[in-house]
């Protein structure tokens, strides 16, 4: 162990001597983040995220894409079942590197995922109609975070001494940070990296308030990266927990105009297309889009990996 952190101390001092690109490609260096042009740990990390909750996203009607270095477990995929709720997620084993497994969890993709976000989130809507016909499952189908809960405890009786960090998008990162929450203890804590979580402050008032404030340890292994004008994000800023990672982006017309009529559903849901859908943010991983952190990114990525366990991943 000793040799290992003067090895991560001698790559902090050769980074601080040098604007080059030294990264390597793997889970374990530390990342020069600032430097998009270079293909650093970070966005090698953001993009394999990135395919795994695609890839749940797209079962069973669009084929999987093969992640370079991680196997799909299929024994422990969690398909929602056909016209009912329930949670979309896959089980992600590296391939090269040691022990370690993504649980990636799909967004809202149907009306019945719409009930669940209503669940957890309570004024997700006020569609009388729409609230009758959520009534008509029992807490066990639309409590999607005990459905994740339930995985993630799957996962580690048979994984048990595997690195775990959940990734998911929309609906899926705040189940995300929901098992982080409840599942860290002390320095154990489990990470998560998602995009375009909508606040978890919220479900955590109103069923953990223990909980809060949040562990700082805690908090800084928990990011979210988000398009600054994604009305679910901008619409939940004082729920949000967690580092907020924000990609550069220019403003849709759609978003603007939407802020500007915030009444007209029309226009939020092509502000919505533009900015929170998860086509744009495959996009913006894919053309290695800047992103500013809210926090000192020195203080983040340069602790030493016992101390900050999302080292290890990025």
């Amino acid at each position: 162990p000793m040799i290992r952190i003067l090895a991560v101390l001698i790559s902090i001092l050769t980074m601080a001597q040098s604007n080059q690109c030294v990264c390597e490609q793997n889970w374990d260096c530390v990342p020069q983040i600032k430097l998009v042009e270079c293909t650093s740990p970070t966005q090698v990390l953001l993009h394999s995220l990135s395919l795994m909750v695609r890839n749940a996203y797209g079962y069973p009607i669009k084929p999987d894409l093969l992640i370079e270095n991680w196997e799909k477990n299929v024994d422990m995929m969690r398909v929602p079942p056909d016209n009912e709720p329930g949670i979309g997620a896959y089980v992600w084993v590296d391939t090269k590197w040691n022990k370690k497994l993504v649980i990636a969890v799909r967004g809202t993709t149907t009306v019945y995922d719409e009930c669940a976000d209503l669940y957890l989130w309570p004024g997700f809507s006020n569609d009388e109609e729409f609230i009758k016909f959520c009534s008509n499952f029992t807490d066990d189908q639309l409590d999607y975070s005990q459905q994740l809960l339930a995985l993630y405890l799957e996962v580690k009786t048979y994984f048990h001494d595997f690195d775990v960090l959940i990734t998911g998008h929309s609906l899926g990162s705040g189940l995300a940070q929901f098992i982080s929450v409840t599942q860290s203890k002390g320095e154990e804590v489990v990470p998560s990296v998602v995009f375009s979580g909508p606040g978890l402050q919220e479900i955590l008032e109103n069923t953990y308030p223990s909980m809060l404030p949040l562990d700082e340890t805690l908090e800084k292994n928990m990011v979210n990266f988000v398009d600054p004008y994604d009305p679910i994000y901008v619409n939940s800023k004082e729920y949000q927990v967690g580092v907020i990672c924000v990609w550069n982006t220019q403003e849709p017309k759609s978003c603007s105009q939407y802020y500007s009529d915030p009444s007209n559903s029309e226009l939020y849901h092509e502000c919505f297309l533009e900015s929170h859908y998860f086509t744009h943010l495959l996009e913006l991983i894919s053309n290695k889009q800047p992103f500013d952190c809210d926090i000192q990114i020195k203080q983040w990525f340069y602790s030493l990996p016992d101390k900050r366990k999302i080292a290890k991943w990025m």
